[in-house]
């Protein structure tokens, strides 16, 4: 376990392997393994090269009014329950919002909105986030001993996720085909990807028989397997979608939980943030992508909130020998280094009074990773969804604080700790917070 930021430095920016913490569960079925999160060397290289320009700030903004619409889902929940002075748990309806948002920007459908889908949909989702002790015990070996899971074929989900998310995927895209529908969501971006491989692979292969049949000799003869490795087929398609909905949800839904939190309980920092909000949205008359992003201290907060309230370390599987500078370390092949990012963000050292919320220690730090700050990892494999998780974050928690003034409720249990038979972190007994109308 290596904790000193000097180190990590070291260890991310080095071109390793990594296992995303949350992926592991799920890397070990075939179907869908075939993710970013789980591709490696030139495969990995080629799915970020070609999947990156999808969530650049061009195609986020065209994603801006289905993120806007999805946030009326939350306030119309929370105004229902509003009405009547009741108090509301919060950490179920932030994350059925936020697969919600997910689910629209990627597959350009509402699981919840739909009764026949939600039904399905949380069938998958009790199966992938139900818990057991036998359950993490084949997690935490699968992190270890993935080489055997993979040859005794032993799955980390069960049979039906996969083939929950082919079938999804593909009656989507036969949907958009016969109807000659095109949403600006994450799954068109990828048919257009597919298509435009597919046209490149078929000049290639013309160009190949026409120099076969010009040159006579055997030197056409070319490996198609790699060839077929550029294209987005659909069951690459339905792992990526599959990898965009689930470890997205999951560490979205987190942060917004934990930003509600620390700004219920300080009055503070939540008038500054509405004074913010209700500036940036007269400056630019109205909601827009504009007015969200110069919301600048709220960016400050979900920054600390990252800070303050990651719990998972970060994995990686070294892939040479590697001595870090300035010891006599050295991490052989095949050793997995495991990176506690909360002690790293809560030591004193690089963080003054680390248990203290305070957001202005991210003045004009702009989700800027380093060694001591990795809530999204660090160098090359750093998450590329990084812009799209904390859009859906700012708009969903701009639009609660630009209608509502929040408090804890006394059904809370203070002080705050986590549920240790989750298995994901989430608040023991609930994130409960009442709701006043802003005048």
């Amino acid at each position: 376990m290596i904790c000193d930021p000097k180190l990590v430095e070291c260890i991310l920016v080095k071109d390793y392997n990594h296992f995303h913490d949350r992926a592991t569960l799920w890397n070990s079925d075939k179907l869908l393994s075939k993710s970013l999160l789980d591709a490696k060397g030139s495969d990995w290289r080629l799915l970020r090269q070609n999947l990156l320009p999808i969530f650049s700030s061009g195609k986020l903004k065209g994603m801006f009014t289905q993120i806007f619409n999805c946030g009326d889902w939350i306030t119309k929940r929370i105004k229902s329950v509003a009405v009547t002075g009741d108090s509301v748990e919060m950490e179920s309806l932030v994350f059925e919002c936020v697969t919600e948002v997910i689910a629209s920007c990627t597959f350009g459908v509402q699981v919840l909105s739909d009764p026949n889908e939600n039904k399905k949909f949380k069938a998958v989702y009790n199966h992938i986030y139900s818990y057991s002790p036998l359950k993490l015990i084949k997690h935490l070996n699968s992190l270890v001993h993935k080489h055997i899971f993979s040859i005794f074929r032993v799955s980390g989900i069960h049979k039906s996720v996969p083939g929950y998310f082919i079938s999804l995927t593909k009656s989507i895209i036969e949907y958009r085909k016969l109807n000659k529908i095109k949403r600006p969501d994450f799954l068109q971006l990828m048919l257009d990807l597919k298509d435009e491989q597919e046209a490149d692979c078929m000049s290639n292969m013309k160009k190949r028989k026409e120099t076969c049949l010009f040159s006579n000799s055997a030197t056409h003869v070319m490996n198609d397997s790699k060839e077929e490795k550029l294209l987005f087929n659909e069951e690459r398609i339905a792992s990526q979608m599959f990898s965009f909905l689930f470890a997205g949800a999951s560490y979205t839904a987190t942060t917004m939980s934990f930003a509600l939190f620390e700004i219920a309980k300080n009055d503070l920092i939540q008038r500054r943030l509405q004074e913010e909000i209700e500036a940036s949205l007269m400056k630019q008359r109205g909601w827009n992508y504009l007015a969200i992003k110069n919301m600048i201290y709220l960016d400050q907060v979900i920054q600390e909130v990252l800070r303050l309230h990651l719990f998972s370390p970060y994995t990686r599987l070294v892939t040479e020998p590697y001595t870090i500078p300035g010891t006599q370390i050295t991490l052989e092949r095949g050793m997995l280094v495991f990176i506690p990012v909360s002690a790293i963000h809560r030591d004193p050292q690089y963080y003054p009074s680390p248990e203290q919320f305070n957001p202005d220690r991210f003045a004009g730090n702009n989700y800027k990773p380093s060694a001591t700050f990795l809530p999204f990892g660090h160098g090359p494999k750093i998450c590329i969804a990084v812009k799209f998780a904390m859009l859906i974050v700012k708009v969903c928690l701009a639009r609660i604080l630009s209608s509502y003034t929040i408090r804890l409720s006394e059904k809370m249990e203070l002080p705050m700790c986590l549920d240790l038979e989750a298995p994901t972190p989430r608040i023991k007994g609930g994130l409960w917070l009442e709701f006043q109308k802003k005048k």
